[in-house]
């Protein structure tokens, strides 16, 4: 899988300043993936910007599906939900670092690889107890 493209196609949403859905996100994720060119992931945005008009978003997802030529079937449920799992790991992990990065700014020494291991209720149990000290 290739998952500096996810996580770039992740950025660019970002960086576009654009409202979108979260199935418009994860289009623009998932044509990165399948791609694997940003120039294109970056046209797919300015469209998207520009559509003003009902229906315009429509066509334009129709558009950018035919060239990913999306298989059918078990095969394309598989690949779109790899790609979802990606994104979150992604997600969690800059969840972590601001976690871990918050703690130390105030004074609790947490690692992120402490956080990774620990249960969520005894973690929460141990930032408690740290933070009345």
């Amino acid at each position: 899988m290739n998952k500096e493209m996810i996580g770039l196609a992740m950025l660019e949403v970002k960086a576009s300043g654009l409202k979108l859905s979260e199935d418009e996100k994860q289009f623009v994720i998932f044509y990165a993936y399948k791609m694997n060119d940003m120039a294109q992931v970056k046209l797919l945005l300015k469209e998207m910007e520009h559509a003003s008009e009902p229906g315009e978003m429509d066509d334009i997802f129709r558009r950018y599906s035919k060239q990913m030529n999306l298989r059918g079937g078990i095969e394309h449920l598989a690949e779109n939900l790899l790609v979802y799992i990606e994104r979150y790991r992604i997600e969690q992990e800059n969840a972590i670092g601001y976690l871990a990065n918050t703690l130390r700014v105030n004074g609790i020494s947490i690692s992120e690889e402490e956080i990774r291991q620990t249960e969520m209720v005894q973690m929460k149990e141990k930032i408690m107890k740290e933070a009345s000290r």
